[in-house]
């Protein structure tokens, strides 16, 4: 019985040694995953606004005896030189398990929809792409952080201009009003500002939609990361609002972002095709 007891020890510390290995190498492997995916974040979220820097940083040399435009590319680079700075500096934050610090704010999302269609403008000329904005009539604020929107913003639209064909068409348009969660039986309709970026390119298969938000999931082979629309939807998340995903009336994919509206703001409801916006405002390029 003594023996038995000895071996059954032994064959006990064995198996516990063997699994502690075994947990010590997973936790290896997933803290080589975490930097593998801190690695292409990183250079996936630093890479606009750096294609930003060096277009305004050529506009500048061509038009050197501008002082205007030198002016406005100047700020423009000190802008996304200073996103860039907060992106790394969230990235790390988020690899010590830290919260940012910096508190929701009331935001414009026309104001950050017309940032961002100013900002791709090159990109846009430069692949002959034709675009509107419509920006939305006595749009009420929604609390959130502008950066983070403006992120959310810059890879919808940069998805949908290299989604079409030179020549194509990008249409981004502000709404607003009263629109219930979808996945919410029941749910009451609230105040809502939408964002909406639609193209003529060849769309997203109904059986795809879902799989667009998966981590390192892309439609374009050997281009990107897979982690823009991931890290959108994530940041919506945060904001409490919601991503669907649609077929746009010129043929291509339509994304639709829904933020929660600020209390105070006007109200009233929001159909699927948007009709709460005024077209005054487009820009064509």
């Amino acid at each position: 019985m003594t023996l038995s007891l000895r071996q059954s020890n032994e064959q006990s510390k064995s198996q516990s040694e063997a699994r502690l290995a075994i947990e010590q190498r997973l936790g290896h492997t997933e803290r080589l995953a975490t930097l593998g995916q801190l690695a292409a974040e990183i250079a996936h979220e630093v890479g606009t606004p750096l294609n930003v820097i060096s277009a305004r940083a050529h506009a500048m040399g061509r038009r050197a005896d501008d002082a205007q435009t030198v002016q406005k590319n100047a700020r423009i680079i000190a802008e996304q030189s200073d996103r860039i700075a907060r992106i790394i500096e969230r990235l790390l934050a988020f690899t010590r398990r830290e919260a940012t610090n910096e508190q929701p704010r009331l935001v414009d999302i026309n104001e950050i929809a017309l940032t961002t269609m100013e900002l791709i403008s090159g990109n846009l000329r430069a692949r002959h792409v034709r675009s509107r904005l419509i920006r939305a009539e006595d749009l009420p604020r929604v609390l959130g952080h502008t950066d983070r929107l403006q992120q959310v913003a810059l890879n919808l639209v940069m998805n949908a201009v290299q989604s079409v064909a030179e020549g194509g068409f990008v249409r981004v348009e502000i709404s607003h009003g009263l629109r219930a969660r979808p996945w919410l039986d029941h749910a009451p309709a609230q105040p809502v500002v939408r964002l909406t970026v639609a193209d003529n390119g060849e769309g997203i298969a109904e059986d795809l939609r879902e799989r667009i938000f998966e981590p390192f999931f892309s439609m374009r082979l050997g281009a990107g990361t897979g982690l823009g629309l991931a890290i959108c939807q994530g940041i919506v998340k945060e904001h409490d609002g919601w991503i669907e995903v649609g077929e746009a009336p010129e043929g291509g994919a339509q994304f639709d972002v829904y933020i929660p509206a600020a209390p105070g703001g006007p109200g009233h409801e929001l159909a699927p095709s948007v009709d709460a916006a005024s077209d005054r405002d487009t820009t064509t390029s």
